[in-house]
């Protein structure tokens, strides 16, 4: 987890950070649209941690390769499972509309598929990254040099109530 707040502090401060698994500065690294290649670069920068989650699925049904990128704890499962992952994997084109094509899937998936409110892209690692350890969900579709970025924020929550053990120490409030 300190190594995951290390890199966000990175990202975060501007400072140019080249990965130890790769020659390339995290910064300069844009997408390439081949989803193999640009989860190679991800897996690198989160190598080591057990709470980010890469889930690789399908869509539709030309079954086009994607992949979805979020922190486990920091998301609302409601909203990846249900509102993302869901839509995204029963996506069909619409009647009498040409088939969901790799060079179509990322432009249907921005426009069609997607019911989480606050979707916005970018085609840069460190942006994307940035966005993950913020709470977000990146997806990656094959044949798009730019992923999506969509507000899945979940912050944990818990009651306002006085401690237990705070009012053993202050007294009866009553």
């Amino acid at each position: 987890m300190f190594e995951l707040i290390r890199r966000l502090a990175a990202l975060l401060t501007g400072k140019p950070r080249k990965d130890p698994h790769t020659s390339i500065q995290i910064e300069e690294y844009s997408l390439s649209g081949h989803l193999m290649a640009d989860l190679k670069q991800v897996y690198a920068v989160i190598s080591g941690s057990d709470d980010i989650v890469v889930r690789e699925f399908k869509i539709g049904p030309e079954r086009v390769k994607a992949a979805m990128i979020y922190i486990d704890g920091l998301v609302d499962k409601v909203i990846v499972n249900d509102e993302i992952l869901k839509s995204l994997m029963l996506l069909a084109p619409s009647s009498g509309s040409i088939a969901l094509a790799r060079s179509r899937a990322y432009t249907a998936v921005k426009e069609q598929a997607l019911t989480v409110g606050e979707v916005s892209e970018t085609a840069k690692l460190d942006r994307l990254m940035l966005a993950v350890f913020s709470g977000d969900t990146v997806i990656l579709v094959d044949g798009s040099a730019k992923g999506l970025v969509t507000n899945t924020k979940g912050w944990p929550d818990r009651g306002v109530e006085q401690p237990q053990t705070e009012a053993t120490i202050r007294g009866p409030t009553g």
